[in-house]
């Protein structure tokens, strides 16, 4: 069947917004099960007996569900009608998105890799760090659901800025409160991260349109896939060296991820505009 193409606008960041924060809804619920799913089996089997039963699960669940849900499809270029598609330029707003994302991708997996332990240098024991833990899970779902919902009346723009001042805000408390500050320290970086999770999915689409979206959007995740491999050790060994430290750098990462989202406003005319430079 011959697909018509649609306008620009009819696919833009507004329309596309709510079923990509659906998608993004329930994964935040994998840390909330998960660390203390994490703890339960480390305290039982030891942690090579966790580990083993997470990749069993992964083989035994998740790959066979990919096989069977993700669609197999043949790949086609995407061509406005009349227009041949515009080429993905690497300029200055490319290279914000970039590192705006790679610092995200590295927090996140720094998190996912050490929050537990990070909670229980000020003060937690094992068992409550891996509790308190869960509840970024909990907050991830809850402002994707009031992004769904709510927050979708905002410019995803200013809803990435509010975002990345989340783990600061955290932070901030852990470093005062010590040990009754790492609710917050979860509940912030939590936040932060199911926001920022819609706004990798959003913001290139809301600045340069739909067209080559999906190439777009893999040229941006590869600096961040290449960061976040050595996320966790980076971060394990500042952890290592001072707690205060750890904090100290990504809260600072999240601050530059701040000022990466000025001067991103969106072009109205971008085809025209490139066609001029």
């Amino acid at each position: 069947m011959a697909c018509t193409a649609r306008p620009s606008r009819s696919w833009s960041a507004s329309t596309a917004r709510r079923p990509i924060t659906g998608v993004a809804l329930l994964g935040g619920l994998g840390s909330t099960l998960g660390w203390p799913l994490t703890a339960y089996l480390e305290q039982r089997f030891g942690w090579r007996g966790a580990c083993f039963a997470w990749a069993a699960l992964h083989v035994g669940l998740c790959l066979p569900l990919a096989a069977w849900i993700v669609p197999h499809v043949v790949g086609q270029q995407h061509h406005a009608k009349g227009r041949a598609a515009e080429p993905v330029i690497w300029d200055r707003r490319m290279v914000q998105l970039a590192v705006l994302f790679s610092c995200a991708w590295f927090i996140s997996t720094a998190m996912s890799s050490h929050l537990p332990r990070l909670l229980a240098a000020f003060g937690l024991t094992p068992a409550r760090a891996a509790t308190t833990a869960a509840l970024v899970g909990v907050a991830a779902v809850s402002v994707r659901f009031a992004e769904f919902t709510v927050m979708r009346r905002f410019s995803p723009l200013i809803a990435t800025r509010v975002a990345t001042l989340m783990h600061p805000l955290g932070a901030a408390c852990l470093l005062t409160l010590g040990a009754k500050g790492a609710s917050l320290m979860a509940l912030g970086h939590g936040a932060g991260s199911g926001m920022t999770t819609v706004a990798k999915g959003v913001l290139p689409l809301h600045l340069y349109g739909p067209a080559n979206y999906a190439y777009r959007s893999a040229l941006l995740s590869r600096p961040a896939q290449l960061v976040q491999i050595g996320g966790p050790a980076l971060y394990g060994f500042a952890l290592a060296e001072s707690p205060r430290m750890a904090l100290a750098l990504s809260a600072g990462l999240c601050l530059v991820m701040f000022s990466m989202t000025f001067g991103l406003e969106r072009r109205l005319q971008p085809q025209k505009e490139e066609a001029a430079a």
